[in-house]
């Protein structure tokens, strides 16, 4: 098997890890930067596959309703390492983030809010509270089976 550019052609192997190629030392002046590597569970130097420049995908948020602090947290975290990486550590940075859509959901979540606030306005209208009262214990029955 043949290793993309930059990487050594003896993979590490963990047992029921994927296989991991180390990239070969590119620059004797990278900084001293350590990572925990998640496939061999140690502490390796982080090496850039072509001089010092970094290539990063981040998997984004996959957007099917309202947005939260999960959401800004991924973001707060991802730009603050970014700007480490390039502010600190002088390293030339290409980052994508990805966002899914997933029209399913969307459409899913949607036709269910449009449902609910009919039901909700017809209901409140009539003043039909016992209907609800029905409506609700039918509901907890099917979940119950």
């Amino acid at each position: 098997m043949s290793c993309a550019p930059g990487l050594c052609k003896d993979p590490i192997c963990k047992e029921g890890r994927a296989r991991w190629y180390c990239p070969e030392v590119s620059s004797d002046d990278l900084p001293a930067l350590k990572v925990h590597n998640s496939i061999t569970d140690d502490i390796d130097p982080f090496r850039p596959r072509q001089g010092r420049t970094v290539t990063w995908y981040t998997c984004g948020p996959t957007v099917y309703d309202a947005c939260h602090m999960g959401h800004a947290r991924a973001y707060l975290t991802f730009d603050i390492l970014r700007r480490i990486m390039e502010d600190y550590f002088h390293f030339d940075l290409l980052y994508q983030v990805n966002i899914t859509d997933v029209d399913d959901k969307i459409i899913l979540r949607a036709r269910q809010n449009k449902l609910m606030a009919d039901y909700k306005e017809e209901k409140t209208a009539e003043k039909k509270l016992d209907v609800v009262k029905d409506d609700v214990k039918k509901a907890m029955a099917g979940m119950q089976e």
